[in-house]
C-alpha cells in the first residue's frame, strides 16, 4: 500500500473521485462541493490517499484518511472512505490495516476510527480489531 503524493493524487484524480463518490453517503447535489473539498483537502495535506497495489501494480483499493483531534485533544486517524474495485483476503486486510496504524502511529494518533453503514465495511473492521463504539443518527431539517 502506497501514500500519494501531491503528482500523483492530480494524477489520478479521476479514479480517487470515482472512488470517494461511491462510497459517499452524500445527496446528489452536494456531489461537486464534497469533490471539490476532497481535492483541496488532499493537495493540501490534511487528508491522505492511499492505493492499495497488487504485485502487477493494479489497483485494488482506494483509501482516504485524514487526522482528526477530538474536543479531548485525542488525535485520531478518521478513514474517510475505502473502496475496494474487487474483493480483498484477510492478508491483505491485514497489510492494509498495519500500513494506516504504522502511519497513525508516526503520526501521533490514538487510534484510527471509522464509519459506515456497509454491512461487508462492519464485517471487515470487525476482523481487523476493530470495535463499535457508538451508532449515529440523523434527521434531515431541510
Amino acid at each position: 500500500m502506497i501514500r500519494l503524493s501531491t503528482n500523483n493524487i492530480v494524477e489520478n484524480w479521476d479514479l480517487i473521485r470515482f472512488a470517494a463518490i461511491k462510497v459517499a453517503v452524500i445527496d446528489q447535489k452536494f456531489i461537486p462541493d464534497y469533490c471539490r473539498n476532497l481535492l483541496i483537502n488532499l493537495l493540501t495535506g490534511n487528508s491522505q490517499c492511499w492505493f492499495y497495489l497488487t504485485e502487477n501494480r493494479q489497483i485494488v483499493n482506494v483509501t482516504i484518511t485524514r487526522l482528526q483531534t477530538d474536543l479531548g485533544g485525542i488525535p485520531h486517524l478518521l478513514i474517510d472512505c475505502s473502496y475496494g474495485f474487487t474483493g480483498s483476503n484477510d492478508d491483505q486486510k491485514a497489510m492494509w490495516i498495519e500500513t494506516l496504524l504504522e502511519f497513525a502511529e508516526n503520526v501521533g494518533c490514538d487510534s484510527i476510527i471509522a464509519y459506515t453503514s456497509n454491512p461487508v465495511a462492519v464485517n471487515a473492521m470487525k476482523k481487523m480489531d476493530m470495535t463499535e463504539l457508538f451508532k449515529i443518527y440523523q434527521r434531515k431539517v431541510i
